[in-house]
């Protein structure tokens, strides 16, 4: 596999043990519950995530097949240097920026947790096998417009999925910290 895709999987699996590591740290019985009237469930932040990891994988697969119908270019494997920091200038990972979610990856209100935990399963297979069509191609060739941030080429389409769950691993930790409070102030 190309040296940056090895390298934007590892960062993919990192964030996504961090994300349900976090998760894991709320009860249970609370994961279908709002910390807040205006705020998703922990399960509600999984489906959300599953539903942006499966856009982000029909992506990459719609490009790519595209890309070999025509005859693209395949990537020559040259090491290009990390990729990890090409969208650090966006903040996605920082819930200070606010991003709002369009509609079509907003949560179903009253997910159930179970059903939540099995879409981002779901998701990240798609990614894993869309990931492995595109390995070969020049992915920094095929763009593509996102929503907040404008065009990204499919490497930091990536990324983007990495750092949108480190967004949301922040907030599921804020949950988990708003459930412990109310525990023992109660």
């Amino acid at each position: 596999m190309q040296q940056r895709l090895t390298e934007i999987i590892h960062f993919l699996e990192s964030a996504r043990a961090d994300l349900l590591r976090a998760y894991s740290a709320i009860p249970e019985s609370r994961r279908a519950e709002r910390p807040a009237a205006d705020a998703w469930t922990p399960a509600e932040v999984l489906d959300h995530l599953a539903l942006v990891e499966s856009g982000a994988a029909l992506l990459v697969e719609k490009r790519v097949s595209r890309a070999a119908e025509r005859g693209a270019a395949r990537d020559a494997g040259e090491d290009a240097g990390s990729s990890l920091g090409v969208l650090d200038r966006y903040g996605v990972e920082s819930r200070e920026r606010k991003l709002p979610a369009p509609d079509i990856v907003k949560p179903r209100a009253g997910v159930a947790a179970a059903d939540a935990e099995a879409a981002l399963a779901r998701s990240r297979e798609a990614l894993r096998a869309a990931v492995g069509r595109a390995d070969g191609f020049d992915l920094s060739a095929l763009k593509a417009t996102h929503a907040a941030l404008g065009e990204l080429d499919l490497y930091q389409w990536l990324l983007f999925v990495g750092k949108h769950e480190q967004r949301h691993t922040a907030q599921l930790r804020a949950t988990e910290a708003a459930f412990a409070e109310r525990v023992s102030a109660g």
